[in-house]
């Protein structure tokens, strides 16, 4: 189960679905449950050239770029998808479930795409008994934090095995929100509310995954730990294979290329077993000493960020580094700078960058995989967990330049990404990133980076904490009253004025109200199709 789907290109919609899609190529049976908006209210949320009167017009659009844009049509084939009600919280720009989501998982209404049927756009619906052994909650936090519920029947540990992935830093985007739009009233006021709103974030976050999980699995150690009974650290996210045909591509027409170490084996995902790999350094202080063999290249695609535009992803960072690097310059970038993404920040991030007197290009929304092939991506985020257009960018073989931070540990083995922890360094990694050529990656570095070894990543943890499951060596009474606690205090008038107070509003706030609505509208629905004459003549 996720917060996001597809048209939505974030990482809450397309990691989820790529891990669902290859755990299913691997034999297993495998529902992605995600949310469902109503056709009306899309708009707020997925590109204007998308809409969807369906569900099975949703789930038909989304088998469709598992097959042609992910490459996956065994995939798209194999696994099935299933909706909840969802609700844009426009404060959050965030989808929260709306009414039932534990409750119907036995009885979910699934999708699934025939072979025979493939051309002919239809959906195979099936409606029977499903009874999952294991329950995946892509962010458990997020899943929970407003969610229904109406005592035992709505704790996620009623099923045998229930494993929650961390995807966002939730406490540090609760630290930095603004609290006012009048910039005096934010300076004073956001240092006390983000520090209050990040200790309540952090202490709701632990309390939704020791009362839901059994395990967690955080993408690296920027997150904090979460009280789970369990909690492991990996990366559990692959990139998609059109990156890394890319980056082969791009390497076996590089002026470096050894066939001894970059291999085709790769693009098969086939396993590869041994390690032997060039020595990389982890410091971004000797990037030179690792690329003294890669020739000065005065030809440049340019540089770019790509991501939303939300002042918490580093924006105002990447407006202060530009500055240093357009001074140093003398009063000019080394090329434009190209913006990519969407978002509620845009104008003010746009009307900020112009005001700086950069030159910079904001370029809309776009797949990573049709960017233009500009040589260096720029990420200056210290809110990110892992981020996933790093690894794409380091896929296609391009340069990454990156803040010293926990969240970027695991890029640091890859030769092609400079850390830095100043201004300065920012500037040396930037000229020299724009003026020389990226080395290859080696086979086993393209392969860490695969979906292939990420999906053997997450079934070695689970595996690993199923069997001290079935010992009894994971719950502890905490984590059962957490539980209790929340699947009673929750229920009826009084959850739904909790809910409220605590942010979710009059709409997302009131699900015991929304249940009992979307309840009463089904009986009136029922009743009014049995008093329905069937017309027809029968005869003997």
């Amino acid at each position: 189960m996720t917060t996001a789907a597809l048209p939505w290109f974030t990482g809450t919609s397309i990691n989820p679905l790529l891990r669902s899609a290859h755990l299913s190529m691997s034999g297993h049976e495998v529902t992605l449950y995600i949310p469902w908006i109503e056709p009306e209210k899309q708009n707020t949320i997925y590109p204007a050239q998308f809409s969807f009167q369906t569900k099975e017009e949703h789930a038909l659009y989304i088998f469709k770029w598992l097959r042609n844009d992910a490459k996956l049509p065994q995939a798209a084939l194999n696994m099935k998808l299933a909706f909840y009600d969802a609700h844009l919280h426009k404060p959050h720009n965030s989808l929260y479930a709306m009414g039932e989501t534990v409750e119907q998982i036995e009885s979910l209404e699934r999708f699934s795409l025939l072979e025979d049927n493939f051309t002919a756009n239809k959906m195979n619906i099936t409606s029977a008994l499903y009874l999952p052994q294991i329950i995946v909650l892509e962010e458990p936090e997020h899943l929970n934090w407003y969610a229904y519920r109406n005592g035992a029947q709505s704790a996620w540990r009623r099923f045998p095995f229930v494993i929650g992935i961390i995807h966002t830093n939730y406490v540090v985007y609760a630290r930095t929100e603004s609290v006012s739009r009048i910039k005096w009233i934010n300076k004073i006021l956001q240092p006390i509310f983000g520090s209050l709103k990040a200790y309540a974030t952090l202490g709701i976050s632990r309390w939704m995954c020791a009362a839901h999980t059994h395990a967690i699995i955080r993408l690296s150690h920027s997150l904090p730990k979460l009280s789970a009974p369990h909690d492991d650290v990996s990366n559990v996210h692959g990139v998609r294979s059109i990156f890394l045909d890319t980056g082969y591509a791009k390497a076996i027409t590089s002026r470096f290329y050894d066939p001894s170490i970059i291999s085709a084996t790769l693009i098969k995902n086939q396993p590869i077993l041994s390690q032997t790999t060039p020595n990389l350094c982890q410091s971004s202080l000797q990037f030179r000493r690792r690329t003294n063999n890669y020739q000065h290249e005065h030809s440049t695609n340019g540089a770019y960020f790509i991501g939303k535009m939300l002042w918490q992803k580093g924006l105002d960072e990447l407006g202060h580094l530009l500055t240093k690097t357009q001074q140093a310059y003398g009063g000019h970038l080394p090329g434009i700078f190209h913006i990519i993404g969407d978002g509620p920040h845009l104008e003010s991030i746009s009307r900020k960058f112009h005001h700086l007197g950069l030159d910079v290009s904001f370029q809309g929304r776009m797949d990573h995989a049709d960017v233009p092939p500009y040589r260096v991506l720029i990420n200056p985020s210290k809110t990110e967990v892992l981020c996933t257009t790093v690894s794409e960018a380091l896929a296609m073989g391009k340069w990454v330049i990156l803040p010293h931070h926990p969240s970027n540990t695991f890029f640091t083995q890859f030769p092609t990404c400079l850390i830095y922890k100043n201004h300065n360094q920012f500037i040396q990694a930037y000229s020299y990133a724009l003026h020389h050529e990226p080395p290859p990656l080696s086979r086993f570095l393209r392969h860490t980076l695969s979906w292939h070894a990420a999906t053997h990543r997450f079934c070695q943890l689970t595996a690993k904490v199923s069997t001290k499951k079935k010992k009894n060596q994971l719950l502890r009474p905490r984590h059962r009253l957490a539980a209790a606690i929340h699947c009673h205090l929750g229920r009826g008038f009084l959850g739904d004025l909790i809910r409220t107070v605590a942010g979710g509003g009059f709409y997302l706030g009131f699900q015991s109200r929304y249940v009992r609505q979307q309840k009463k509208n089904y009986n009136k629905l029922s009743s009014s199709l049995q008093q329905q004459p069937i017309a027809g003549n029968f005869s003997c």
